[in-house]
């Protein structure tokens, strides 16, 4: 499971960043192998004080639309996937929003299955000696 934060700039519109959110996920399902269904996005808009993006650094040129990606997921995607992803978020996202390549800066945090709770205090995913084990009710 895959979550996403889109961090953006106030000036842009709810639909664009729609767009740019449906890239993402898309991008994910196709590659690193994620469920259609498994999608969980958190997109939030800034002000131009709240959102501190260089606009040079390094090397390219953003615009007052320079916003975050930050998908944090389970580790154990290669190299050529992560590659993939990042090529294809930006032309799907330049395609359908609009935003220039320069304006997506992506970053991507693994973690392991232990480290997520997808509800009732659990951590299905972990491995089974890890688990909590289910007792029934008195």
């Amino acid at each position: 499971m895959p979550l996403v934060r889109i961090d953006a700039p106030a000036v842009l519109p709810p639909e664009r960043l729609r767009a740019v959110a449906d890239a993402v996920h898309a991008a994910l399902v196709i590659h690193m192998n994620v469920p259609e269904a498994d999608r969980f996005q958190i997109i939030s808009r800034h002000d131009a004080q709240h959102l501190l993006i260089d606009p040079h650094y390094p090397s390219v040129e953003r615009t007052a639309e320079a916003l975050i990606v930050s998908v944090m997921l389970r580790a154990g995607r290669t190299e050529a996937q992560k590659l993939a992803f990042y090529r294809d978020v930006v032309a799907q996202a330049a395609k359908l929003s609009g935003i220039k390549p320069d304006d997506i800066l992506i970053a991507l945090s693994e973690n392991t299955p232990l480290d997520w709770s997808f509800g009732r205090g659990q951590a299905l995913y972990a491995p089974a000696a890890t688990r909590p084990v289910r007792t029934a009710p008195a």
